[in-house]
C-alpha cells in the first residue's frame, strides 16, 4: 500500500467525508471550502474543478501517475550554500518530506537572532537579543492557505498598486528578480555538475555579456 496516494492529496476529504461535510458546512460554512478546495494544487490538474472533473484528471492525466514510476526528475530535497561578496553566507534547504509544511528563516547577527516560522499552523517572527537573553515576538499572523503562504497574491497586489501608482517603489525591481533567478539556475548547475559556481562568470555566461 503506497504511503503517497495522490487521490488522498487531491480529493481525500471529498471522497471520505463528502456527505458529512456537505451537511456540516451548512452550520460551519468554512467546511465547504475544505471539501470543494479549488486552489493550488488542485487548480493545476484540470479546468473542471468539480469532484468528477478532478477524479477524471487523476485517472487520465499525468498527475495521477505514481511518482516512483514516472519520468518526473524534480528533486525532493536540495541544500544550497551561498557566499556573497561581502562575506555573508547563507544556506537554503528545500525538501518535500517535512512534517512541518511551510517555510522558516533564521538570521544571525552580531547582536540578535531573528527567527521566522511561516507554517500551516500559523506565522510568527521572534527576535532573540544575545546580550540580554530576552526574546520578543514581533509578528504573529493567521493561517494562510493560498499560494506560497499568501505570497503569490501579495506580489500581484503589489504590482497592481505600483501600476496604479498607489506605491512609489516596488517590493523588488526587475534587476533583483533577474539576479535571484540566475542564482536558482546556478544552484541547479552546481547540483548537476557537482561543483562550485562562480556567479560573476556564470552571470556573463547566461546573459551573454
Amino acid at each position: 500500500d503506497c504511503d503517497i496516494k495522490i487521490i488522498k492529496f487531491f480529493a481525500w476529504l471529498a471522497i471520505k467525508h463528502r456527505t458529512t461535510v456537505k451537511i456540516l458546512s451548512k452550520i460551519i460554512p468554512p467546511l465547504k471550502d475544505a471539501v470543494e478546495w479549488n486552489g493550488w494544487p488542485v487548480s493545476v490538474i484540470t479546468d473542471d474543478l468539480t469532484y468528477e472533473g478532478k477524479m477524471k484528471a487523476l485517472k487520465e492525466g499525468p498527475y495521477g501517475r505514481c511518482v516512483y514510476h514516472c519520468d518526473n526528475n524534480v528533486v525532493d530535497h536540495q541544500t544550497v550554500n551561498i557566499e556573497f561578496e561581502n562575506g555573508v553566507t547563507a544556506n537554503l534547504t528545500v525538501h518535500g518530506h517535512s512534517a512541518f509544511e511551510g517555510r522558516s528563516i533564521r538570521i544571525d547577527g552580531t547582536k540578535a537572532t531573528l527567527i521566522g516560522e511561516f507554517l500551516f499552523s500559523g506565522e510568527q517572527i521572534w527576535l532573540y537579543d544575545k546580550l540580554s537573553g530576552k526574546k520578543e515576538k514581533i509578528f504573529e499572523g493567521h493561517l494562510e492557505l493560498t499560494g506560497h503562504g499568501g505570497g503569490d497574491t501579495g506580489l500581484m497586489n503589489a504590482f497592481i498598486d505600483l501600476m496604479k501608482r498607489n506605491i512609489s517603489k516596488p517590493l523588488t525591481d526587475a534587476r533583483a528578480s533577474l539576479e535571484s533567478h540566475i542564482m536558482a539556475f546556478a544552484a541547479e548547475k552546481s547540483r548537476l555538475e557537482g561543483k562550485i559556481i562562480n556567479m560573476a562568470e556564470y552571470r556573463r555566461e547566461v546573459l551573454d555579456l
